[in-house]
């Protein structure tokens, strides 16, 4: 019999295609975002609610309807720079958003969820690859939102019996164009779509930082396909359905990439090249951060399926596909 679950933020990058995958996969998924996704409407699997989850009526009210098996939480703000000029939109969107699904979950017996936490919770890496091990020390308000709350989400777990996981992802990337699903947010912040944009439409692109100590001066960055992340979902579903203990994950390729490699192999595959304006570093950005994915293919049987050249295709796809 199929269960029950509820998606956060299911209309979003991420959101969207963990809600697509657990639909085609033994779930009816309800998700929750504050606007709509297109590719979600017509499947029949998915019921897509708008509402806010910062909002402890409307979360209760789904709570009520439905008796969910598990939670995946993906409803957050993501960009690291605007958190550093903002933090307070981050820490009470963030973190009341949890909340009020942790006191929903309480009321209603619900214990299992699965929260899209970030390897910004490292800050800079004292070692590299990073594993689950290396201690949380965020420099982002952003990062400490995503650590303040695979805290608490402990604290229920030891409290309430609650049985948590906390996904790392690092860079995530790519997307289901097929699908109808990629990467798009209002205004673009992350690299990929804005190197592709730039490409086509034959206008510069900022890149900040070039004196990071790395080889080449630009920051290094570990991408995972936004559908591995989606798998990752899936098999820690099933990780916790089979009684797997509370814990955290990374999600990543255990490979990192520098901007300007990446940068290199856009202008290849599209056989052009990208005027480049180069600024200083921003507040928040470590110089590199690399995954150590062990521990999520011990745990969940996961490993990446699509590395980079698969990842800068599908996005390639996607924003041809959606125009500009």
């Amino acid at each position: 019999m199929k269960k029950y679950i509820l998606v956060t933020g299911a209309a979003g990058y991420i959101g969207s295609h963990i809600a697509f995958l657990c639909a085609q996969s033994d779930f009816f998924v309800i998700g929750i975002d504050i606007k709509t996704n297109p590719a979600l409407l017509n499947n029949q699997l998915i019921t897509l609610v708008t509402g806010d989850c910062t909002e402890q009526t409307t979360i209760t009210e789904l709570f009520k309807k439905y008796s969910f098996h598990a939670v995946i939480h993906c409803a957050s703000l993501i960009e690291v720079h605007e958190s550093v000029i903002n933090p307070e939109r981050y820490y009470h969107n963030n973190l009341l958003s949890t909340l009020n699904i942790l006191h929903a979950m309480r009321t209603h017996h619900v214990k299992n969820i699965i929260f899209s936490s970030s390897c910004a919770v490292y800050g800079t890496p004292m070692y590299t690859p990073i594993d689950e091990k290396h201690p949380k020390n965020p420099i982002s308000p952003y990062g400490t939102t995503k650590k303040i709350i695979e805290d608490m989400l402990l604290d229920y777990a030891a409290a309430y019996k609650f049985n948590v996981v906390s996904l790392r992802f690092f860079n995530a990337a790519g997307g289901w164009y097929q699908h109808g699903l990629g990467e798009s947010h209002t205004p673009e912040t992350h690299l990929l779509p804005r190197l592709i944009s730039a490409a086509i439409t034959k206008k510069p692109i900022d890149i900040f930082g070039t004196d990071y100590p790395t080889p080449d001066g630009t920051c290094i960055r570990d991408f995972v396909s936004v559908g591995d992340i989606a798998r990752a979902h899936l098999a820690t579903l099933h990780y916790l359905h089979a009684g797997g203990a509370s814990t955290a994950i990374n999600l990543g390729s255990g490979r990192g990439f520098s901007l300007l490699q990446i940068i290199l192999q856009l202008e290849q595959q599209l056989n052009t090249q990208i005027t480049v304006n180069y600024k200083p570093r921003r507040d928040g950005d470590p110089a590199i951060l690399i995954a150590n994915p062990h521990l999520a293919t011990t745990l969940l049987g996961w490993t990446i399926t699509e590395p980079i050249h698969v990842i800068l295709q599908q996005a390639l796809h996607w924003q041809t596909k959606k125009g500009f």
